[in-house]
């Protein structure tokens, strides 16, 4: 894992070296009710070049159970929605909490659990080179060292895909957010230059331009410069926004 007080990492994915640097995230509109329960903002020196495959992946984790150890062949952005978990890369033990985030770069070995007595969420962006597999499991024996050897028994919730073609920037801003709204409300995700993919987690959205509408476990796309406005149905809903904006 990466915190911001790391300036630089090498990464080896297509020898891009990545900035990573978590903030508050900016929320363009939050009407009354409306809660941006978790959000995470990082910023990407450089853009990995050609095609991408870009992920959002949502993990349960009950207590003492972990993911096992494993490598992406793109980095790895991930916001702790609930609960509190433990992050293992390069023989560090890291704790991390609700709306806390963290980065691991590309093909670094790595591995999550729940030490902790209650059940832990967790989502995460990956961008993943275009036509490679999202991850490669090992065995207990290349668990990160000082990592406990435990066979996995998470839950991942969903996986979504989505296709972006060579980005036309040198360097990114990638917003996370989960976003709660009650029934009836309104929502504009980061409207602007950003392209953003959604996904929704619980409830009903119907987004206004469209007209068209997503329940759980479907996902849509905004294009950069649309408005991405969106109304909750009858019921309360959530709904994860990832957002990939040129600096």
């Amino acid at each position: 894992m990466r915190h911001s007080s790391i300036a630089m990492l090498a990464s080896a994915f297509l020898a891009v070296v990545f900035v990573s640097t978590p903030m508050a995230a900016a929320v363009a509109e939050n009407t009354a009710g409306v809660n941006v329960r978790a959000a995470q903002m990082w910023t990407v020196s450089e853009a990995p070049q050609g095609g991408w495959d870009v992920y959002l992946t949502a993990e349960q984790l009950e207590p003492g159970f972990w993911t096992g150890p494993h490598t992406h062949p793109g980095p790895e952005y991930a916001l702790i929605v609930k609960g509190e978990i433990q992050q293992w890369d390069d023989g560090t033990r890291h704790e991390v909490k609700t709306g806390d985030g963290y980065f691991i770069p590309a093909n670094v070995v790595h591995e999550v659990g729940d030490a902790s007595p209650d059940q832990a969420l967790l989502v995460s962006t990956h961008i993943i080179p275009r036509g490679q597999a999202f991850n490669v499991p090992l065995g207990l024996e290349q668990a990160p060292a000082g990592a406990p050897k435990r066979a996995p028994g998470h839950t991942r919730l969903w996986q979504t895909k989505f296709q972006l073609g060579r980005h036309p920037l040198n360097a990114f801003r990638l917003t996370e957010q989960v976003v709660d709204l009650p029934g009836g409300r309104r929502f504009s995700p980061d409207p602007g230059a950003a392209t953003r993919f959604v996904v929704v987690m619980a409830g009903t959205v119907i987004v206004e331009e469209s007209g068209r509408s997503y329940d759980v476990g479907q996902s849509y796309t905004v294009s950069a410069n649309a408005s991405g406005t969106v109304m909750a149905g009858t019921m309360p809903t959530s709904i994860m926004v990832t957002s990939i904006e040129g600096k």
